[in-house]
């Protein structure tokens, strides 16, 4: 698991920073997060689940209409 987010955010990065950085970074980055939540309690992870439980469908709802603004017209 810590691969495939280390490979998604260094592709990620990639893309909108324009700076290239080693996936292997982000997976260590990672399991470094997910070590230090659950060495401090299981609550602590709860709730930053929660948030980003309720952070993602926030950001979704306003990309959608703003990809929607800028999509090309079909020929």
């Amino acid at each position: 698991m810590n691969a495939y987010v280390g490979v998604a955010t260094s592709n990620v990065v990639q893309r909108y920073a324009d700076v290239g950085s080693p996936w292997w970074a982000w997976a260590l980055v990672s399991l470094g997060v997910i070590a230090f939540l659950g060495y401090r309690d299981i609550e602590l992870s709860a709730k930053v689940l929660g948030a980003v439980l309720v952070w993602n469908p926030c950001c979704s709802w306003s990309w959608t209409p703003a990809s929607w603004a800028t999509a090309a017209p079909m020929a």
